[in-house]
């Protein structure tokens, strides 16, 4: 799901990714935090600032999250 997520995110099918993103996240595997990430990413991608923090702030909550230290720049540039 993650790689079909991102070439949907790449080829700007944002619907699709999310959808393949949220069965990451509720697959409760490994990559889970994978998916709040690539996720939040879509969003960005979408202009839907809100929703892009929120899923920034769900990986920047845990440093074992995938990506927390860049999640957590983000959200301070998001803020602003």
């Amino acid at each position: 799901f993650l790689y079909l997520g991102v070439s949907q995110l790449e080829l700007e099918n944002y619907t699709e990714a999310l959808k393949n993103f949220q069965k990451i996240i509720d697959s409760k595997t490994m990559d889970q935090s994978k998916g709040y990430w690539y996720k939040a990413l879509t969003y960005l991608k979408m202009d839907d600032r809100e929703n892009a923090i929120k899923e920034f702030e769900i990986s920047a909550y845990s440093p074992k999250h995938f990506n927390h230290v860049e999640a957590r720049e983000l959200l301070k540039e998001l803020k602003k």
